[in-house]
């Protein structure tokens, strides 16, 4: 069987690092922040989605142990418009951490930010309605 070449088009910036997850699912990890899941069959790549949900923030007044952790955090206390709202600042490497690229059941992504986050695919499929890994 002969290579093919499949190009997706969307809004997400280019991606670093990709690496299958089941016979027919992969993860991509780049520079949109947020690790997407992209399915293969039938000649065609679909994306399914993407594995970092934002978290709704809280209204009202920021409280002062909130304050701190943004202060510390980031240099600032107020919550900006430009607020990543992803748990990584950036992302460059996605890799297998529990099962094999035919059947993994966790993925770690790592980044500049300094972050390591591992992501449960079983738990994520279950949390995320349009995410399917087959």
């Amino acid at each position: 069987m002969g290579n093919q070449l499949a190009v997706v088009k969307e809004s997400f910036l280019p991606f670093m690092s990709i690496t299958w997850v089941t016979e027919n699912s992969m993860v991509a990890a780049g520079r949109d922040c947020n690790p997407m899941v992209f399915s293969y069959g039938e000649g065609k790549i679909t994306v399914g989605a993407k594995l970092d949900q934002p978290q709704k923030k809280q209204s009202g007044n920021i409280g002062a142990m909130n304050r701190f952790k943004n202060l510390d955090k980031k240099g600032t206390d107020s919550n900006t418009a430009t607020d990543i709202k992803t748990q990584h600042q950036n992302t460059n490497q996605v890799s297998v951490h529990t099962g094999t690229k035919n059947d993994a059941s966790k993925v770690a992504t790592s980044g500049l930010d300094g972050n390591l986050i591992l992501w449960d695919l079983k738990s994520q499929e279950f949390s995320i309605q349009a995410l399917r890994i087959a």
